[in-house]
């Protein structure tokens, strides 16, 4: 009788582990679904962020592209222009690199004019 107390008490005790076990799965699991939804709705926020940062500089570069605004300020012809090819990350790049050239090689330029166009 005492085996038997004995066996059900360790069966019970088994039992209750790999329940214990289990639900320590299952929680790894929902932790780890949840951890995988975050970094996708950050990933994805930091897209739409990315996207929202290149729209604000496309719509400022066209601004200083345009004519009226280049007559208006005294902009110099020379003076980087937005080309918009349809690739927002490609052209908003391209045109960093020739606005930080065009400045870089016309010092004396950039200064008569960094007020009205600030970077």
């Amino acid at each position: 009788m005492r085996k038997s107390i004995l066996f059900i008490i360790a069966m019970a005790i088994t039992s209750f582990a790999v329940s214990q076990e289990n639900t320590l799965k299952k929680d790894k699991v929902n932790i780890e679904t949840s951890t995988l939804s975050t970094k996708k709705l950050t990933k994805t926020n930091s897209v739409e962020n990315f996207l929202m940062a290149d729209t604000k500089k496309k719509e400022k570069y066209i601004k200083f592209s345009s004519s009226e605004f280049r007559l208006k300020n005294n902009i110099p012809s020379d003076f980087p222009k937005y080309n918009d090819t349809g690739n927002l990350h490609s052209d908003t790049g391209n045109y960093d690199v020739a606005l930080k050239a065009w400045i870089r090689n016309n010092k004396t330029k950039y200064s008569e004019i960094k007020e009205i166009i600030k970077f």
